[in-house]
């Protein structure tokens, strides 16, 4: 059988050169690719690695008592880099609280000494008493605490056993 020539299969080093560029032109893109996607991978292990170590927290559970060992009801555990991050003591003098790793808590309670403790996974704390003793204190229409002294306008004072009488049958006694 005669194959007519513009049938016939020629060789060509031009097809084959034009071929070969062609795979290796392809091959480069898909190492670059799988380049580029180990890069990613890897830099965002690390990220996220990072930001793990770096907002790394603790819950914080611990017990506030007196120095009888008497747990106190509502003292106030308070992170010291956020004092916007607390919480207060239950019924049995305990606390859980989400802190960072290095933090430091302040716990305090109305006459008790204020306390600072390393945050640890456990913490027991024993508040003294605070020896000092409070002056007169006026509150005023504005919520400000002032000394009764330092303030330049006339001042009512009202006893705490006028606070306790009740007045014609109204529940509240002020």
């Amino acid at each position: 059988m005669i194959i007519p020539p513009e049938q016939e299969n020629t060789f060509s080093y031009r097809k084959v050169v034009n071929y070969i560029v062609f795979v290796f032109q392809h091959l480069i893109l898909i190492l670059k690719i799988e380049f580029m996607k180990r890069k990613l991978f890897m830099f965002l292990s690390l990220f996220f690695i990072g930001m793990g170590i770096a907002t790394a927290q603790t819950q914080v559970r611990g017990t506030v008592v007196d120095e009888a060992g008497e747990p106190i009801i509502g003292a106030t555990i308070q992170l010291k880099s956020d004092a916007t991050r607390g919480t207060v003591t239950d019924i049995d003098g305990n606390f859980s609280l989400s802190a960072p790793a290095n933090g430091t808590l302040v716990i305090s309670y109305v006459g008790l000494i204020t306390q600072e403790v390393p945050v640890g996974p456990t913490v027991k704390v024993t508040l003294l008493p605070d020896m000092e003793l409070l002056d007169e204190v006026v509150v005023t229409a504005l919520g400000l605490t002032r000394e009764k002294k330092s303030l330049g306008y006339a001042v009512a004072d009202i006893k705490s056993e006028e606070l306790l009488k009740s007045r014609g049958g109204l529940t509240n006694p002020i």
